[in-house]
């Protein structure tokens, strides 16, 4: 069977390519070229199958492409990195660069991926990962500070994602505690962050990032929550997929320079003006607890601090919903 991705190109075109002409380009039996359609379809690529015809790809699809990601993300965030990797597929991106690390190993590294296979949210959920449909990736950066002081590096973090989303021309986005990009109650992105070191430092953080740019229906079936892609909040502005790329390496790399620099103060007031659930009444899951009140803010450990009936309470993790009505 020939590499399916090798097969794309051939497939990229508004002409159907029949099974046989595919076959003798790439000298396989159309057998062999059958399975690397259905392992495309697998993968979560759209394709147009007609008997008697042949396949071609169900709408076109953007790539990654290294120059273009770099060329989108700026010589200054290029320059803070040690290595860029672009894969086609990985179990997760997370999991990619935590256990490929060594200590001789460069600290500033960044992996994309047009899919993945295991992709994760926070709490153990799945993330819906279809092949080039959307984005994936990790950033792995050795942070000078003890652990206990990166507490608040993913609400900083996701405060320079909402504000390059904003500069990029996106509205009425913001970001539901701790660190999920929404954008009219439905959720457009996630972070995942996992962190290793001593507990007074250094600390390699790998920093993950999903964000959905053009999600195919079939693809987001199992997604068990609202969402919404890129694309779709845009609407009649377009962005191309590695141009988002390379906007979002930028803001990771941004984020963690300004945070080893000025710690969370330089993020507050970005914060702030993305802050979802603020002033909102909220359900907070813990399990089979729901605590329930009116969120006034997160205190100086990043905390979310909510006025329940029995006094104000701080939650360091759960699961945030926000009430419609009081």
């Amino acid at each position: 069977m020939p590499d399916p991705f090798d097969i794309l190109d051939d497939l990229a075109c508004e002409r159907f390519c029949s099974g046989e002409t595919l076959a003798a380009r790439h000298g396989v039996s159309r057998m062999a070229i059958w399975k690397a359609v259905q392992r495309l379809v697998a993968l979560g690529v759209a394709v147009d199958t007609v008997r008697g015809r042949g396949y071609r790809l169900a709408h076109p699809i953007e790539r990654l492409d290294p120059a273009r990601i770099r060329a989108a993300a700026g010589a200054a965030a290029l320059a803070r990195l040690d290595a860029l990797e672009v894969l086609s597929s990985v179990g997760s991106t997370n999991q990619h660069l935590a256990s490929s690390f060594q200590p001789e190993q460069p600290d500033r590294v960044v992996v994309f991926a047009e899919h993945q296979a295991a992709g994760r949210g926070r709490r153990g959920r799945q993330w819906a990962s279809p092949f080039a449909a959307n984005l994936y990736l990790s950033l792995r950066w050795q942070f000078q500070l003890p652990t206990a002081s990166l507490s608040l590096l993913s609400l900083a973090v996701a405060s320079e994602l909402a504000t390059m989303l904003a500069q990029e021309g996106l509205a009425d986005h913001g970001i539901k505690w701790p660190n999920d990009i929404y954008w009219r109650g439905r959720k457009l992105g996630g972070l995942l962050l996992e962190l290793a070191g001593e507990q007074q430092g250094p600390c390699t953080v790998v920093i993950g990032l999903g964000l959905n740019w053009r999600m195919p229906a079939l693809a987001a079936e199992g997604i068990d929550q609202p969402w919404v892609d890129l694309t779709t909040a845009l609407g009649e502005q377009r962005l191309e997929r590695n141009y988002v790329a390379g906007r979002a390496l930028h803001a990771l790399v941004c984020a963690c320079d300004r945070y080893e620099a000025e710690g969370f103060e330089g993020f507050v007031a970005q914060w702030h003006a993305h802050d979802l659930v603020r002033g909102r009444v909220v359900d907070v899951h813990q399990g089979e607890r729901i605590s329930r009140g009116r969120a006034i803010g997160i205190d100086a450990q990043g905390r979310l601090e909510v006025e329940c009936e029995d006094g104000v309470r701080c939650f360091s993790s759960g699961e945030v919903s926000v009430r419609t009505s009081a």
